[in-house]
């Protein structure tokens, strides 16, 4: 079950990344960005976090989690606007 569910959002995460944000490159290059950005986004608000704790200071956990959620808001914007493009087109 949590297989199936971790499928899916990868899945609409590369899908979503690779024809949105990097429609010019080809398909290996647009998935190798997309974990790129995928891992550095939400690696530094996870580094970010992690040192907050470690080193007591609350304005890094802030930051940290505010990279966090600013991430997650950004890609759900992204995949509104490709389902309603998607939906525009006529394909869904």
């Amino acid at each position: 079950m949590l297989d199936d569910l971790i499928e899916l959002v990868l899945e609409i995460v590369v899908e979503l990344f690779t024809e949105v944000l990097f429609p010019a490159l080809p398909r290996p290059v647009r998935i190798f960005l997309t974990c790129t950005l995928l891992i550095v986004l939400f690696g530094g608000s996870g580094l970010l976090i992690g040192f907050g704790i470690v080193n007591k200071t609350i304005w890094m956990i802030i930051i940290g989690a505010m990279l966090l959620v600013a991430t997650i808001l950004w890609f759900v914007y992204l995949i509104r606007k490709y389902r309603l493009e998607k939906r525009l087109l006529g394909e869904c």
